[in-house]
């Protein structure tokens, strides 16, 4: 889980406590959601589509480009505060499991290994996040700037 160090966030932490407990969340988490906008932009338009309909694991029949309808974002309250998630819906985990990582050759307990499937790895989804974690830092603290402003002037 990556964590960043945002310039003036001690000032920007005094102005959310002044809004209160409900406001400040609903401001933070609201930050959090528009700051990632870009990267998961960047991220539908990298992702390998496919060329015709499949199956899901569950044997739902599925169009092309269902992996790219797929990447989603949340946010979600813990012991540390709130967290944010970047991915891609259940039935689409092979989209990170086995385009963006790869496929794997797997050993079964010493017999003769299976070969690896005919996916070629293709990075989209780690590669995109980690080239853009200083914009979303960046954006993160002009959203919370402007969303802190914007509660201020009762909008």
């Amino acid at each position: 889980m990556a964590s960043f160090k945002i310039e003036g966030a001690e000032k920007l932490s005094r102005k959310l406590d002044r809004l209160g407990v409900r406001l400040g969340v609903k401001t933070l988490r609201s930050s959090m959601m528009r700051s990632v906008v870009p990267t998961v932009s960047e991220m539908k338009s990298r992702i390998p589509t496919g060329t015709r309909t499949h199956k899901t694991y569950k044997g739902l029949i599925v169009g092309r480009g269902f992996a790219r309808r797929s990447i989603a974002r949340r946010t979600r309250k813990t012991r540390e505060g709130l967290a944010l998630w970047i991915g891609v819906r259940q039935q689409a985990f092979y989209a990170v499991n086995f385009l963006d990582l790869g496929p794997h050759v797997i050993s079964r307990r010493g017999k003769k290994a299976i070969k690896a499937y005919t996916l070629r790895k293709r990075p989209w989804f780690l590669s995109t996040f980690i080239r853009n974690q200083g914009a979303i830092t960046r954006e993160f603290s002009t959203a919370m700037k402007a969303q802190i402003a914007k509660v201020v002037r009762g909008g």
